[in-house]
């Protein structure tokens, strides 16, 4: 069976999920993401949450909606890095 991958930006697979839950005791997505790092890239979970959520609710035999959301991280949108570093400054060597 092939693996389905459920984080395109960390490259995480059903199967990294799986080995989560069983293997190191996952029980919350906020456990699954520091785990697998899904949800960790460059779209901080946008695209692959909802199906992340599905799939370790099914897992655990739980309802989607008893799974608390994992805690954002900042920045909460991607920043281009221009406007993190402000303008640029000239130093004056004597």
């Amino acid at each position: 069976m092939c693996a389905v991958t459920v984080c395109r930006c960390e490259l995480v697979t059903d199967e990294d999920v799986t080995r989560a839950i069983d293997d190191w005791d996952a029980r919350t997505l906020n456990e699954v993401k520091l785990i697998t790092r899904a949800g960790k890239g460059a779209c901080q979970g946008r695209c692959c949450f909802s199906l992340l959520r599905a799939f370790v609710a099914r897992r655990l035999g739980i309802e989607p909606a008893m799974l608390q959301a994992p805690r954002p991280r900042l920045p909460v949108r991607l920043v281009p890095m221009v406007r993190l570093a402000g303008p640029a400054e000239r130093c004056e060597h004597e």
